[in-house]
């Protein structure tokens, strides 16, 4: 599982033997990004031995030759060697009871069902984040392509009013006079995009989306 937490802290405790790896930390500081596929497969192969590692090698440096294979070499070796040298804890098996339980809780699960709609507010998809939009608001010519492609509406459109809309609109002027905006920028200073942490998971489409890149994606601070 990949967690920075323990076994013990994840609360998943269901007669199975549970083991934990912060793959995204590895993933971050080997390949430079989240990604950690190749990182918990080398955790797989040290947690269990149902696969070699030497195997996981041959695989990935096969379908990614040069750097980034050897990158993602690097990872699942570490994954391996760290679930290589953790002592594996034992678990009993459930019992009767136990099984009869689970039984019945997996009868009620409807496959392939589509439910009902709405259910993303309920999500809170922030808890997934790695990374974070930063907004370069003086740059922001309030064109909306964020706010349209995300995918779990964590960006908020506020309309700044009063003494606050006056302060945005003047502070946009002077740096229109200064060169360092564009007109399209001053007139819609006093609209301001925000981001929801609640449902932010950190997907980086907003930043892919923005047409002059004043989105930049910054590690989340743990």
């Amino acid at each position: 599982m990949n967690s920075e937490k323990s076994a013990e802290e994840t609360g998943l405790d269901a007669g199975i033997e549970v083991r934990t790896i912060d793959a995204t930390g590895i993933a971050l500081e080997i390949i430079g990004r989240p990604i950690v596929n190749t990182t918990l497969l080398g955790a797989f192969a040290g947690a269990t031995g149902e696969i070699s590692i030497e195997s996981i090698k041959r695989s990935v440096l096969a379908r990614f030759p040069g750097k980034v294979g050897e990158l993602n070499v690097r990872a699942a070796e570490k994954a391996y060697q760290i679930m290589a040298a953790t002592e594996r804890t034992p678990h009993a098996k459930p019992g009767a009871r136990e099984k009869r339980e689970t039984h019945e809780i997996h009868e009620k699960i409807r496959t392939a069902a589509i439910g009902k709609p709405g259910t993303s507010e309920v999500t809170k998809t922030g808890d997934w984040r790695v990374f974070y939009p930063e907004f370069d608001m003086e740059q922001c010519t309030r064109c909306g392509k964020c706010l349209e492609n995300c995918p779990d509406a964590a960006i908020i459109k506020r309309t700044l009013s009063g003494k606050e809309a006056d302060a945005a609109r003047k502070k946009a002027e002077e740096l229109e006079k200064a060169g360092k905006i564009n007109k399209a920028a001053v007139k819609k200073a006093h609209i301001r995009y925000e981001l929801d942490p609640t449902y932010c998971k950190g997907c980086g489409i907003c930043a892919n989306e923005c047409p002059i890149k004043g989105i930049k994606m910054k590690l989340e601070e743990k």
